[in-house]
Order: C-alpha cells, then sequence, then structure tokens
C-alpha cells in the first residue's frame, strides 16, 4: 500500500488540531525540541539513503 502526501497532510491536520482541543499546557520553548528531533531524524535519513540503504 502507498502512503500519498494528501495522507501525511491529513494526519498532520489532525494532530495539530488534536493539540488545540486537548487543553493541555505546552510551552513554546518545547518547540525547539520538536526542529531539533525532526532535524536530526531527517539527516539520519539523508544520511541512510546516500549510503545506499534505502531506496525510494
Amino acid at each position: 500500500m502507498q502512503v500519498t502526501d494528501g495522507m501525511h497532510s491529513l494526519n498532520a491536520v489532525f494532530l495539530l488540531i488534536d493539540t488545540v482541543l486537548n487543553n493541555m499546557p505546552f510551552p513554546w520553548y518545547r518547540m525547539a525540541f520538536f526542529v531539533f528531533w525532526s532535524c536530526a531524524y531527517v539527516t539520519f535519513q539523508w544520511v541512510l539513503h546516500a549510503c545506499g540503504s534505502l531506496s525510494w
């Protein structure tokens, strides 16, 4: 089964809606952790792809 970009986009929208509606406190300094781990993951995937371990 192929996952399309539309499905990922819809999932992101649902996550944002869930975050807004759950009324849990979210200190904005935690956004730095989100950005850091996202960049680390993307870099790791690029290295794996460059080494030939993954194919798209």
